[in-house]
């Protein structure tokens, strides 16, 4: 599950445990990253087509679009890779 706090500017992620037939247990939180000014939402999906979901987000403050590349184990996410440095702009 992601999470994105447009107060504290957080991404994180929880690893979600559940075993069949149990109620919904998840990990405790990963944070992603704590400089997305703003951010109002978040998205999961594999960008660059290697089985991983990597981490989407967009922030209101620095009007910003970016990637969070995800490597797998041990350091799962990269830090971000704008996409877009001016949402007004982007196409």
């Amino acid at each position: 599950m992601l999470s994105a706090s447009s107060d504290d500017d957080k991404i994180a992620w929880y690893e979600n445990l559940t075993a069949d037939g149990n109620p919904g247990v998840f990990a405790t939180q990963q944070v992603i990253t704590t400089a997305a000014d703003g951010v109002l939402s978040v998205y999961a999906a594999d960008l660059d087509g290697d089985g991983d979901l990597d981490v989407l987000s967009a922030s209101f403050h620095d009007d910003k679009i970016a990637w969070y590349e995800n490597l797998g184990d041990p350091c799962p996410l990269t830090p971000d890779e704008p996409l877009c440095d001016d949402i007004n702009e982007c196409e």
